[in-house]
């Protein structure tokens, strides 16, 4: 294997860099086994935890079998998930065939050129989740921005539960 024993790493910030490197090798690869038994099981003290940089970098290639693993370690989706972000994701979901055909130009009826509109979060996606769940305006902008900076309109519990909720839908549509 590629990966440093982390015991034998005196310097933290080595350690640490290097344990980030070792869990992206373990994302080209798309084995969360092994970036259990060798990235995370290899830290005895349990500190290294899934932090924002390293998500944004990769949360456009996180494949579903490493979700499980990084909410396992203590990544919050809420402290994630800004507009910005959302709306990032789902420019990236707008390309795949079931949400370009049947969200996208079926049920809100843009063209196939069309792109996400700045006010997508509380006009398109808050309509999909209406329609498909009875649920009117379940995403907001502002909720998810103060979320993210951990001022809370409810509580962070409440937060993280309505942030993968929010993810899941992405995840039901890929």
């Amino acid at each position: 294997m590629f990966f440093v024993h982390y015991s034998n790493v005196i310097d933290n910030t080595n350690w640490h860099a290097q344990m980030h490197k070792d869990l992206y090798l373990t994302l080209d690869w798309n084995s969360p086994h092994v970036a259990m038994s060798e990235v995370f099981l290899k830290d005895p003290s349990n500190k290294f935890k899934i932090d924002k940089e390293f998500s944004m970098k990769q949360y456009y290639v996180l494949k579903e079998s490493f979700v499980d693993l990084f909410l396992n370690q203590g990544f919050q989706v809420h402290k994630y998930l800004t507009p910005r972000r959302l709306i990032l994701l789902f420019r990236k979901v707008r390309h795949q065939e079931f949400f370009q055909t049947i969200c996208w130009e079926g049920a809100l009826g843009y063209g196939p050129m069309s792109d996400i509109k700045r006010n997508f979060i509380e006009t398109d996606l808050n309509w999909l989740i209406e329609k498909t769940t009875s649920m009117e305006n379940f995403v907001s902008s502002q909720e998810l921005s103060l979320n993210a900076m951990g001022m809370y309109c409810t509580d962070p519990s409440a937060a993280e539960r309505k942030a993968k909720s929010a993810s899941d839908i992405l995840g039901h549509i890929h």
